[in-house]
């Protein structure tokens, strides 16, 4: 005795082709949570750009101080605090020249250049809030709050 398949070729003469539907698991809860922020990061400013969480943005920096804190915060695999300057022109020395809701990003590519400066590919991780400052030199350094996500 042989085997045979009933209805001949699996039954596909009776019934409509139809395509092939993809329906996508959503989930609340990630596979891999989200590492918790340091509650005190390394601030750089920023004349322009803004950055919102999930965002990658590129970023030349040629001032020494900022090209540092870019380095250790590298070398350390630390995140950093992107706050946009309140005047695009000035000088950043403290906490006051900036907007004080910023965003935490990630370090995600840096790029020496042969002038000394660097280009980063910065993700924006969390919206953060400036608290105090606990350093000013050789860059600013200062305590955040992560803010909720809207």
């Amino acid at each position: 005795m042989t085997d045979t398949l009933w209805p001949p070729n699996g039954g596909a003469e009776d019934q409509p082709e139809t395509p092939a539907v993809v329906v996508p698991i959503i989930s609340t809860t990630t596979a891999t949570p989200e590492p918790e922020l340091p509650g005190n990061l390394a601030i750089l400013p920023s004349r322009v750009a803004v950055l919102y969480p999930g965002m990658l943005l590129p970023f030349h920096v040629l001032e020494q101080p900022w090209v540092r804190l870019l380095s250790e915060a590298v070398s350390a695999r630390q995140p950093i605090g992107l706050f946009l300057q309140r005047d695009p022109l000035g000088e950043v020395t403290d906490l006051a020249a900036l907007h004080p809701v910023g965003t935490a990003a990630n370090i995600v590519r840096l790029l020496k250049l042969p002038d000394t400066s660097l280009q980063v590919l910065l993700q924006g991780a969390e919206r953060i809030k400036l608290g105090e400052a606990t350093q000013t030199t050789p860059y600013l350094r200062a305590d955040i709050t992560v803010l909720p996500s809207q």
